[in-house]
């Protein structure tokens, strides 16, 4: 399965753009590390009141990461591009309750809806996202969900929230003798699936 998806990733071009080129232009499309940390605070204080998308404190620590040149993404990071995109611009909804930079705040206005920007390029990988059934990929799903939820998409929402369901499904969250383990990572998954499963009720 491995060698299909990756021969799948040497292949896949999205408008004759080749993937290597689509990763370098998503990671351009990432806010400056300042805005990228109001963001995820917005995402933090007013869309995961009530239910649980991912480890906030792992995610902030790989785009930390990411922003400090400790990590390098590549093709093979698609998961996480995304992930990270789609929270920017879950994130872009609250900008009215906690600021951002006048430059951000410019471009925004700009956007047809909050995170537009954000959105485009995670869409153009996200094919590609749904096969590798990845912890990323199924947050990156729900949050695709929960972000197009308020717009003029529920339609779309409602695929992705099942999407989303399908890879925990294939991950065996579903099953009542799987036990997490100790690692965080395991209550993490827990927590994911339940939530994707409640709003999808």
């Amino acid at each position: 399965m491995t060698s299909i998806l990756t021969c799948m990733q040497q292949k896949y071009c999205a408008g004759d753009v080749p993937i290597r080129d689509m990763v370098d232009q998503a990671i351009a499309a990432f806010p400056n590390k300042q805005d990228a940390e109001k963001l995820l605070d917005n995402l933090s204080l007013y869309a995961e009141a009530n239910y649980y998308y991912f480890d906030e404190i792992v995610l902030r620590g790989r785009i930390q990461r990411l922003y400090d040149g400790q990590s390098q993404a590549n093709v093979d990071d698609l998961d996480f591009i995304a992930l990270a995109l789609v929270a920017f611009a879950l994130g872009s909804q609250f900008t009215q309750f906690h600021g951002v930079s006048p430059q951000f705040a410019e471009t925004s206005l700009t956007e047809p809806l909050p995170g537009a920007g954000f959105m485009y390029h995670a869409e153009r990988i996200i094919p590609l996202v749904m096969t590798s059934c990845s912890a990323d990929s199924l947050q990156c799903c729900l949050l695709m969900a929960i972000c197009l939820l308020p717009t003029a998409g529920p339609k779309a929402s409602y695929i992705y929230l099942n999407v989303a369901l399908k890879i925990a499904i294939s991950l065996g969250l579903h099953r009542a003798d799987r036990v997490p383990g100790k690692r965080s990572a395991d209550e993490t998954l827990r927590r994911v699936f339940w939530t994707a499963y409640v709003i999808e009720r």
